[in-house]
This record gives structure tokens, C-alpha cells and sequence, in this order.
């Protein structure tokens, strides 16, 4: 009988203490995270506003390639979920080269980025993916020369047709990464530039890309 007596009590004990626990969460306020939207940059409250990803391609894009003072970024919204990424070029041989490499249209749901580079006049700049390896060296060292994470083209061996090095450094940029302190992605800079130029599209020949290991 007592057993039962102190089984009662202890099932009355949690009963209550699931009631307060509930009492308590339904007048705490919780985190909550959510994107911000096209229209509206403000952060509402009660909410952990997070970039959108049209935003942080931006941020990694000038991280990775704006290091070089030819080259500038500006993202432009053109409303409807569409928006134009801008890459300015003040040499007219290295914005060819990035053009070859960097034009093309980035999908985010229904959000569309396009991807354009200008010449120094502020012009266009069509570009294709090359089809040679020989053609894409070359395209490689033009686009990437002043960039200082950018270290050369390394021969190739078995299928691979040469190597693009890059310096054994992080290359930081805002993203709204909740689960690092400073709210940043950290990528290691060839992975960086592997993303952002594209290199992953290239499928006539094979080729890699490296880290120094100085």
C-alpha cells in the first residue's frame, strides 16, 4: 500500500511538473530563424533574419575575387526574384577570361542570378566554357593574374590535364552562418574558387585544383 502511495505521488509530481513546463514555453519567446525577404531587409521581432542566398553568393564572390583591385562587384535587384550580379573588369584581356568562366544563370528556387561581366566601358562581355585545356590555362592564368590567392598552373598527370594552385588560406565572407560565433562561412580558397568560377561545368576535359602546401 505504501508502495502504491509513493507511486501515486510521484506520478502526480511529473503530471505537474509537465503542466508547468508547458505554462512556461507557451509564454517564453523562442528563437526562430527565417530568410529575409526580396522586398525587406528589417528583422522582425522575435526572429533570427538570415541572408538570403543570393546575398551570401555576393559576399563570397567579392571575397574570392573583388581581393583583386581590377575587379569590382554590385548586385543588382531587378525585381520577380530575378537578379543581376555585376562583375566590373577594368583589364579587358582579364575580363574575357573571367567571362569565360563566371557567365551563367545561378537557380535559388525561383530566385534566378545572373552572372555578368563588363569590360571597362562598361559593356558586356559574352563568354563560353573553354573546350581545350590548353585554351583554359591560358583563360585561368589571365582571369586570376593579380588575384593574390591565385599561386599557377601546375602540370597534370593520368587524366588530369594540369592543376590550378591557390595559397593555403581561408577565404571569410558573411553568411549568416548561425552555427559559427561570427555569423561567416570559412572556405578553404580553392574550394572557394573551384565554386565561384565554375570548374565543376567543364566537362570536355578533366582538370584539378590545389593547395599549396607552403
Amino acid at each position: 500500500m505504501a508502495c502504491l502511495k509513493s507511486s501515486n505521488k510521484r506520478v502526480r509530481t511529473a503530471f505537474w511538473g509537465l503542466i508547468f513546463s508547458a505554462a512556461l514555453i507557451s509564454i517564453l519567446p523562442l528563437p526562430r530563424t527565417g530568410f529575409a525577404s526580396e522586398e525587406s531587409d528589417s528583422i522582425e521581432a522575435g526572429w533570427v533574419l538570415l541572408s538570403p542566398p543570393w546575398i551570401v553568393l555576393e559576399n563570397q564572390v567579392k571575397a574570392t575575387l573583388a581581393v583583386d583591385p581590377d575587379v569590382s562587384i554590385l548586385l543588382v535587384n531587378l525585381g520577380n526574384g530575378q537578379f543581376l550580379l555585376k562583375v566590373q573588369v577594368k583589364n579587358l584581356d582579364k575580363a574575357k577570361a573571367l567571362s569565360a568562366f563566371l557567365s551563367r544563370v545561378v537557380e535559388f528556387g525561383k530566385n534566378h542570378v545572373t552572372i555578368q561581366v563588363l569590360d571597362p566601358q562598361g559593356q558586356v562581355v559574352p563568354g563560353s566554357l573553354p573546350s581545350d585545356p590548353n585554351l583554359a590555362r591560358t583563360l585561368i592564368t589571365t582571369a586570376l593574374g593579380g588575384n593574390p590567392y591565385f599561386v599557377g598552373i601546375q602540370d597534370g598527370w593520368g587524366p588530369y590535364s594540369f592543376f590550378v594552385e591557390f595559397k593555403k588560406q581561408v577565404i571569410q565572407f558573411s553568411a549568416d552562418n548561425i552555427s559559427d560565433y561570427y555569423k561567416n562561412e570559412n572556405w578553404v580558397a580553392e574550394k572557394s574558387f573551384f565554386y565561384v568560377l565554375g570548374f565543376d561545368r567543364i566537362q570536355a576535359f578533366h582538370f584539378g585544383s590545389s593547395t599549396s602546401i607552403y
